[in-house]
């Protein structure tokens, strides 16, 4: 019932003291959080000799693959991982070692208590579970049992197997453009707010691109690469003050993860000129319609854009 986080945990921390945990449960970003204000409120390098039968981790929300060796650290020991893709409607898929190999981000369906059906996507059609094949994008729909109401839960997937069993991994919301530590930040909401400190600072900015990084207290941020006239007059830092400023201002997941939860950092920022943009869509919008990717799911895809942008001839 406590709202602020920071004094939740304290409570928390005297709460489980000399508690036999077993199973750990939650999204990863609180998880390390919590695990973080144990170890320093109990003045110990790690979490092990309080807690030695902790051996399984149920998570939700976002990827475990960002935190996993963080946790693992703060354990002491690499715990179990297993994953529940759940939502207010309910819980849909888990990860099950026997069917996924260990694979952590590979679901099976729950089914049953629910009707799923499914919409590829770029096409209108909806589609049955027996209608999928191995690599489909598509929109999850919550159905009734005669398939004539379908309930969008707004979630995109991509089937990974339809045989012996089917298996799917989640590639996000649709539509959403940011998720670091399970806030949801479309892009839509990027892009103001990147409009919106554009403005503040007088700075004309030609493209973003942005992706999941780390500050150096080691938490989780937005990493911006903004293209510009002049990338040498410009202050990273004030822009990283206007950036945060505008994503409380257009986003209450964001605010509530940066100011309440602290768990999100104020946003990296670096800046590239902007004629390295310009030449490559000049150099490749003749081949049909392009969209300038602006969104990344990691610094490793955003460097090989850039590093595909670079190799255009001037």
């Amino acid at each position: 019932m406590i709202s602020d986080m920071p004094a939740k945990m304290k409570h928390m921390s005297s709460e489980l003291k000399n508690v036999d945990l077993r199973l750990i449960s939650g999204v990863p970003s609180y998880l390390v959080n919590v695990f973080e204000t144990l170890k320093s409120e109990w003045g110990v390098s790690n979490l092990s000799e309080a807690f030695p039968n902790l051996k399984t981790c149920l998570y939700s929300g976002t990827a475990i693959s960002a935190w996993k060796d963080q946790i693992n650290q703060l354990i002491g020991r690499p715990l179990n991982y297993f994953g529940c893709y759940a939502s207010t409607e309910g819980a849909f898929g888990y990860e099950i070692p026997e069917i996924n190999g260990g694979q952590n981000g590979r679901y099976s369906f729950h089914l049953e208590d629910f009707v799923l059906l499914f919409r590829r996507f770029g096409e209108d059609a909806v589609v049955t579970l027996q209608d999928l094949k191995p690599g489909d994008e598509v929109e999850l729909l919550l159905s009734s049992p005669n398939g004539m109401v379908n309930y969008s839960l707004g979630d995109a997937l991509r089937i990974a197997t339809i045989t012996p069993y089917i298996t799917f991994e989640i590639l996000g919301r649709i539509g959403q453009g940011m998720n670091v530590a399970a806030e949801k930040v479309s892009q839509q909401e990027l892009s103001l707010a990147v409009e919106r400190a554009s403005r503040s600072l007088a700075t004309n900015i030609r493209h973003f691109f942005v992706h999941p990084g780390q500050s150096t207290q080691g938490r989780p941020t937005y990493s911006w690469t903004l293209a510009v006239d002049e990338p040498e007059k410009i202050s990273a830092s004030k822009w990283s003050e206007a950036l945060d400023k505008a994503l409380m201002e257009v986003n209450d997941d964001y605010r509530e993860a940066r100011v309440d939860l602290q768990f999100v950092d104020i946003p990296k920022v670096n800046f590239i000129h902007h004629g390295i943009v310009q030449n490559y869509f000049r150099a490749v919008a003749g081949k049909g319609q392009l969209k300038m990717k602006s969104i990344f799911a990691s610094e490793e895809s955003f460097s090989e854009y850039v590093g595909l942008m670079m190799k255009v001839p001037a």
